[in-house]
């Protein structure tokens, strides 16, 4: 959160931030939500510089290709009043391939589950 901003933004993901084997869909979601507001979406893929996401003004984001980031997908929001700076927020989306945290494993046609925990 920007001390300088109007209000508190918060920048959500509607499934989560850990997305494993990059499959899974989500939607982003900025608060304040407000019909007046207009809202500039940025992206970083694996710690790129942030590239500003064309035609996206509204609160709400579905990512569309979450299979092409390797390790970590960043998204910001800055919010406007009309010239007026509301406040920014961002979210980082992590490929938990590497984490451990599920695995499937196919042994000559039978199914075994592994699992770290």
């Amino acid at each position: 959160n920007n001390t300088a901003s109007q209000e508190r933004v918060t920048l959500t993901s509607t499934n989560g931030v850990t997305f494993n084997f990059n499959r899974g869909t989500t939607i982003l979601k900025a608060a304040p939500a407000n019909n007046s507001y207009t809202y500039y979406w940025s992206e970083s893929r694996d710690g790129n510089p942030y590239e500003e996401i064309a035609g996206v003004h509204g609160s709400e984001y579905t990512p569309n290709d979450l299979t092409s980031f390797l390790n970590t997908i960043s998204y910001s929001v800055t919010i406007y009043n009309d010239a007026t700076y509301v406040g920014s927020a961002d979210i980082s989306l992590v490929n938990g391939q590497g984490n451990g945290e599920y695995q499937l494993i196919l042994h000559n046609g039978t199914q075994i589950f592994h699992y770290n925990n």
